[in-house]
């Protein structure tokens, strides 16, 4: 069975082209573009509440209440800039833990009235579960690929696949040290947005990567819930 988000998901323009959510490597400050996947997916987290879950009496002329997609490309790197600063400050190198951004996006949603508190990491028992009660809600899901771990200096990646149109799933990217954006899920398969384009993750490959190169703290997810409801 398919969960996944009920609007579409942040699109941003440059040119002719189309992005599925932000993409760190369009931005012009290094920082940003090697260790800024965090505040990229809590961007579009921003974005994508903001749009569809923020009191309508609060829109208005303010550029975090989008009405359309696709944004325009340097709209959306001046916001990143300017979120990036205020609430994720990166470190180079090294980027933002999970908890640091879970602070960034409480203020966040505090600054913004959003009716949402955030915290970093459900134990692996409720992971799918989970993922699966946020995408219910309507709510991306930030998701990492953690470092490997306690050997972090090696280099042990994840596979990412590309969806053919014929449905099947072909190799595409690895990665490690990661945060990406979850919409979609299924028994088998994750659809993700990184670096501006849509990919996938096997479920099994993932807890086979976490299991013999990382740890659960640092590979997890970002778990919101509205205020006023407990952890299901």
């Amino acid at each position: 069975m398919l969960f996944q988000l009920k609007h579409p998901y942040v699109s941003v323009s440059n040119g002719p082209a189309v992005s599925y959510g932000g993409n760190q490597m369009c931005s012009e400050n290094k920082t940003e573009r090697t260790v800024g996947c965090g505040a990229i997916a809590a961007l579009d987290l921003f974005l994508y509440l903001c749009r569809y879950h923020a009191d309508p009496r609060q829109r208005g002329q303010n550029a975090m209440f989008p009405s359309v997609w696709p944004l325009d490309r340097q709209q959306y790197l001046s916001l990143l800039h300017e979120y990036r600063k205020k609430y994720f400050p990166l470190i180079p190198g090294h980027g933002i833990n999970g908890v640091s951004l879970a602070i960034g996006i409480n203020a966040f949603f505090l600054k913004y009235r959003l009716p949402f508190f955030a915290f970093w990491g459900v134990p692996y028992a409720r992971l799918w579960s989970s993922v699966q009660e946020l995408l219910e809600q309507d709510i991306p899901v930030i998701f990492s690929i953690g470092p490997n771990f306690p050997l972090f200096w090696q280099h042990h990646q994840l596979r990412f696949y590309v969806q053919r149109s014929d449905g099947a799933y072909i190799p595409g990217p690895q990665t490690h040290a990661h945060y990406v954006t979850i919409t979609g899920m299924d028994d088998q398969w994750i659809r993700i947005a990184s670096w501006g384009r849509k990919y996938y993750i096997n479920r099994e490959e993932y807890l086979a990567y976490v299991k013999k190169y990382s740890i659960h703290l640092v590979s997890n997810i970002l778990y919101i819930r509205k205020k006023g409801h407990g952890v299901s």
